[in-house]
């Protein structure tokens, strides 16, 4: 958990250091009656607590009959012990603030002043609630468990309801919602500087330790699984939506979760058709709501109308699907325990810029000439770039303090929230005029709908700010043994190292191999190869271009490789992890031995700022998008599946399959196809990093479960279902009609049912992933290519058959 030496002596001080007498706890020295009282009074202290305190006290009595080769004995025993108790007594303590981060009860303390901390926290908690506002109860747990290791002057007792209040309002920072940047700087200027055992120059040290205190704690309860929820990063979370219905309409209770949003395409903005999928990867709902609010208003706009319109954004896609009913495949659907909203990305319902990414269109965009929107700037009119080029917007502070927040009329129904130019006072234009005039965003709300009685905060789980990926995930392990295991800096090494010595290339080399890219096993790759290799078209990274002397702090992102190159003496690359609020950047960086020295136990490090800032080399960024077999943490969920493919530069590409010369590349088709079925369908699976390498790899543990040729046999396919429960076959080799419209029709039977299908096609020598149907076309995804539609590639008379499949 971060611990520094001074941090366990502290800890070993602090218990030591008993305000409470032994004599009086266990009865040595004092009278019976004494002992009856002390112990019902003590009758809630942890029997860990108690077993420590006999041995120090015993420990006193030999040290009194100088029994000192014992004693040494002793005594080391006991800081074994007292270590291993404090690590176990944190662990309850994060589990408390973790469920009241959640709403749940907060469990049993192991003392009185441990129970009344985790109350005090709850209280504050739901006072807060009640304003509207969110706070982090782990944050203050983890707090407490670093302040108490680094001095010895806070103990539960200090832990104040007026001092939780005090750290609830350091991380809204102001706002509604609780955020990292907020809690950073409350604690570098406000609480550390209460603390005189903690020196300024320890304030970035303690506060990293807070935030790995929750991160590990996750990673030791939840495993994998909290590993996956957090692949990347977002300050975002689910919510959790109630209603008494929907206004003016006659609908029962609404109660939504767990809700994702499908892109549709309409034929009511130019270059849209109707009933058709935009894009395959679903978004989170409250996720979708930023990125309606960024395509709407842009990255700058007034902070209150920006408010009014995200509530707006939110409402009306909530309930949207329920006055359309289904037309133009505008409706709400149920997908493996996921509540699917289906809406048009366009004027026709909301236009959605995906914040990441940006988003660009095939035609010009204007007043008279509203398109389609597609997420990526790789069509010919570009809308936005990505929302991180703005890094002075407000727009993500507004949509944090507002997150849940609904419309609701007298009765508890939600209120379709519609808005556009000259819609009367429903007119963002409108809002504007209000908001200089000094209304807030909830005085605007009532005055524009009125049949809107109340803003209903719903109930939202916020996700963990944690900076982490797949990429990230590979990079921290190495580093972590790096910092405790190497001695030296040294170049020309191998890919694994074959000794302790590392320079920045070779690091950098060593996680992109054990990410699951073959190509860096063996003599390193120098950053004159990262430099001068087109790595785009290699293995499909983005790059960006780095100007001598350009500050790139505003483009970094957590997984970025920063490469500035001249000559391979006068060159250095490393791994960005983290940019601070402060405008500092971290993470992981073996130019120096230094570096790694001071870094025990895999801590970040902080980025030369003139390497970042000022470096008079050129370089470029480089952001490793596609998912290595080496990755733990993104998944079949993340929409990765849609670009899924068996050979170009897929790293599990040359993965054999049976006993002879063919590959995934091959002949993988199939298996890629099934893998790709599996992922859409967010069906649970043991296996961790679910890919159509992972996926061939399990299958291959089963004998024979490939022949000679690569192809899989009856015995491989039944196995799936060990890894994959929910998965099982409906039918094979199922020979379709001659004409489009036959062949479209079937398949869509087998989609109604619920059913996955794969499609044979090129005369039976090849496979590919449906993923929908059109009036006359079939959707898919062709692990040999990037054609979206069947038909676009294939005629009729070649598609065979189909294979159809449960998964879920």
């Amino acid at each position: 958990n971060g611990n520094s030496e001074g941090a366990n002596k502290s800890r070993l001080r602090n218990i030591f250091d008993r305000k409470k007498s032994l004599k009086d706890r266990i009865g040595l020295g004092g009278s019976s009656d004494t002992t009856k009282t002390s112990n019902k009074e003590n009758n809630n202290t942890s029997f860990e607590d108690d077993k420590v305190d006999i041995a120090v006290e015993l420990t006193k009595r030999f040290l009194k009959k100088s029994l000192m080769p014992i004693i040494v004995f002793l005594v080391f025993i006991l800081v074994i012990m007292l270590i291993i108790t404090s690590e176990n007594s944190d662990k309850g303590d994060a589990s408390a603030g973790d469920n009241l981060n959640n709403g749940v009860e907060a469990i049993s303390g192991d003392s009185v002043e441990q129970n009344e901390f985790y109350e005090n926290i709850k209280k504050v908690k739901e006072e807060y609630e009640e304003k509207g506002k969110k706070i982090n109860a782990m944050y203050i747990t983890a707090t407490y468990h670093i302040l108490n290791r680094k001095t010895s002057s806070i103990q539960y007792e200090d832990m104040t309801e007026d001092l939780i209040k005090e750290m609830a309002e350091g991380m809204l920072g102001g706002n509604s919602t609780y955020s990292k940047e907020a809690y950073t700087t409350y604690l570098k200027e406000k609480l550390l500087p209460k603390y005189n055992e903690i020196s300024s120059s320890e304030y970035d040290e303690v506060i990293e330790d807070i935030f790995e205190y929750i991160d590990e704690y996750m990673e030791d309860v939840y495993g994998n699984e909290e590993k996956k929820s957090n692949c990347y990063n977002t300050t975002g979370g689910s919510c959790t939506y109630k209603f008494n219905g929907i206004h003016g309409l006659k609908t029962g209770e609404i109660n939504l979760s767990n809700i994702q949003v499908r892109l549709m395409s309409s034929s009511d903005c130019p270059g849209g058709r109707d009933n058709v999928v935009l894009d395959e990867s679903l978004l989170p709902f409250e996720e979708y709501v930023l990125g309606v609010g960024y395509g709407e208003l842009g990255p700058y706009y007034n902070e209150e109308v920006a408010k009014v319109h995200l509530i707006a954004a939110r409402s009306f896609a909530l309930t949207r699907p329920y006055y359309n009913r289904g037309a133009m495949g505008v409706k709400l659907i149920q997908e493996n325990n996921k509540n699917i909203i289906q809406l048009r990305s366009c004027v026709a319902d909301q236009v959605y810029c995906n914040p990441e990414k940006g988003c660009s269109a095939d035609y010009v965009i204007s007043r008279t000439s509203q398109p389609m929107i597609y997420s990526g700037t790789t069509h010919p009119y570009v809308y936005q770039k990505p929302l991180s080029n703005y890094p002075n917007s407000t727009l993500k502070s507004s949509w944090q303090e507002t997150m849940g927040m609904v419309g609701v009329d007298k009765d508890g129904k939600a209120v379709l929230m519609g808005y556009q130019s000259g819609m009367g006072n429903k007119d963002p234009e409108v809002w504007l005029k209000w908001a200089k005039q000094g209304k807030s965003y909830k005085e605007i709300i009532l005055a524009a709908y009125p049949e809107i009685a109340e803003i209903k905060q719903a109930s939202c789980n916020n996700t963990i700010e944690k900076t982490n990926n797949g990429f990230l995930s590979v990079a921290k392990e190495i580093w972590t043994e790096i910092t405790n295991t190497f001695g030296d800096y040294t170049n020309g090494n191998m890919v694994p190292p074959t000794t302790k010595t590392i320079d920045c290339s070779t690091y950098v080399d060593w996680v992109l191999y054990k990410y699951g890219y073959e190509d860096f096993k063996g003599y390193q790759k120098t950053t004159k190869y990262f430099y001068n290799t087109n790595l785009n078209a290699k293995y499909g990274w983005t790059e960006i271009p780095v100007a001598a002397g350009e500050d790139v702090t505003s483009k970094l992102k957590p997984g970025d490789i920063l490469v500035r190159h001249v000559t391979d003496a006068y060159a250095h690359m490393n791994i960005i992890v983290e940019v601070r609020s402060d405008g500092s950047v971290w993470g992981y960086d073996c130019g120096s031995s230094n570096n790694w020295k001071s870094s025990k136990g895999g801590k970040l490090v902080r980025i030369s700022t003139s390497f970042v800032k000022s470096d008079n080399r050129p370089g470029k960024i480089i952001r490793v998008t596609n998912s290595g077999t080496g990755d733990n943490c993104e998944t079949a969920e993340s929409g990765e599946w849609s670009e899924w493919r068996q050979n170009g530069t897929a790293p599990w590409r040359n993965i054999s399959l049976g006993s002879g010369k063919e590959t995934i590349a091959s002949v993988g088709c199939y298996v890629t196809s099934i893998a790709i079925q599996i992922a859409r369908s967010g069906a649970k699976t043991s296996i961790p990093n679910f890919n159509p390498g992972t996926f061939v790899n399990e299958i291959k543990k089963t004998p024979n479960a490939f022949n000679v040729n690569g192809a899989l046999s009856w015995q491989g396919e039944a196995s799936i279902s060990n890894f994959v429960p929910g998965f099982s076959v409906v039918a094979s080799h199922v020979a379709l009609g001659r004409t489009k419209e036959e062949q479209i029709n079937a398949v869509q039977k087998y989609i109604d049912q619920g059913y996955y299908v794969l499609l044979n096609v090129k005369g039976g020598g090849h496979w590919v992933a449906v993923t929908g149907t059109t009036k006359d076309n079939i959707q898919m995804v062709d692990p040999g290519r990037n054609e979206k539609n069947v038909y676009d590639v294939y005629s009729p008379s070649s598609v065979v058959q189909v294979n159809v499949y449960s998964i879920k």
